[in-house]
């Protein structure tokens, strides 16, 4: 469930993916081009539309879809949400986190 919730905001979190910040070893181009595949195989034109239909399929699943439901809506919750993954396990993201961009994501999951 937990995964589920970030699975849409992480897909438009690296749809915004640049040769700056990605740590792919295939390139940002690459990236893209994945990306492209799955809004293709989700059949939604962009990633905002796919954040939007993961948000949905978990709500019919009959899921809380955000961390307000699920008791974590304050500020000292989400953080520790952010922070909680090993660094290690970020390292698996095609777009190189930040403790910003860490936050952010934590608060697209409205």
């Amino acid at each position: 469930h937990a995964v589920a919730m970030t699975l849409g905001p992480t897909l438009e979190f690296n749809a915004g993916i640049t040769d700056d910040d990605c740590q792919h070893p295939l390139g940002a181009d690459h990236v893209r081009s994945v990306i492209d595949e799955i809004l293709q195989i989700l059949d939604v034109p962009d990633a905002s539309a796919g954040r939007t239909l993961f948000t949905d399929l978990i709500a019919e699943l009959g899921l809380e879809s955000t961390l307000e439901g699920v008791g974590a809506g304050s500020f000292g919750a989400r953080r520790e949400i952010a922070f909680s993954p090993p660094p290690s396990r970020l390292l698996t993201n095609p777009r190189r986190f930040d403790e910003a961009s860490q936050l952010h994501l934590i608060r697209e999951i409205a």
